[in-house]
């Protein structure tokens, strides 16, 4: 199909993949009217995320620079063009969330180290260093869709309906991971007599 013919059609699943599929070719012409069709969409999952209209455009034009090179990698096979650019999006959205909150968290923890020093003794500052790489091993040990889980709600801040829609897996199947790795956590901590008294 002559990438002239996109215009005409609604941007359906069998419209996207014949984008992408021109795409991969270095259709300049396939690459514009996907960017057109599908923009507000991937817009309003990036804002979602970031609620930051600079942060979600940022995202967006990061999912199209990765389509516009790795386009070869879709594969209808495995799902719809529409999903894998959702998919790209959200991935992109949760890095540039990631990257927001350690920058705040490095500029937060500068600010309290002095105070921390201060008022805690060596001995404890090992000690609560130790409590964290156990905490981490532990977290190691964890199923590979529990650990994403615990990872994405304490360390990106992600809430539960939003990993829910990334795992796409219903919100009491999310609710009952986090909650079964929680207790065998805290069970392994205990068990290993880990805590930390600063």
């Amino acid at each position: 199909m002559a990438t002239g013919e996109f215009g005409r059609q609604t941007a359906d699943r069998r419209t996207l993949e014949q984008l992408i599929s021109c795409i991969a070719s270095g259709d300049n012409t396939a690459f514009e009217w996907l960017r057109q069709s599908t923009g507000t969409l991937l817009f309003g999952i990036a804002y979602q995320y970031l609620r930051n209209r600079a942060d979600a455009d940022e995202v967006v034009a990061d999912v199209y620079m990765r389509l516009w090179q790795h386009s070869e990698r879709f594969d209808p096979a495995k799902g719809s063009a529409n999903a894998w650019l959702t998919t790209l999006c959200r991935h992109s959205a949760i890095d540039s969330l990631r990257r927001l909150r350690r920058r705040s968290e490095l500029h937060d923890s500068v600010e309290a180290r002095p105070e921390f020093a201060q008022d805690s003794s060596p001995e404890s500052i090992v000690e609560c260093w130790q409590v964290e790489q156990s905490l981490l091993a532990a977290i190691g040990r964890l199923p590979i869709a529990q650990r994403e889980m615990i990872l994405l709600t304490f360390r990106d801040g992600l809430s539960h309906r939003q990993i829910s829609s990334i795992h796409a897996v219903p919100l009491g199947t999310v609710k009952s991971h986090i909650n079964r790795s929680l207790k065998r956590l805290r069970h392994e901590m205990r068990a290993a007599g880990n805590y930390c008294s600063a």
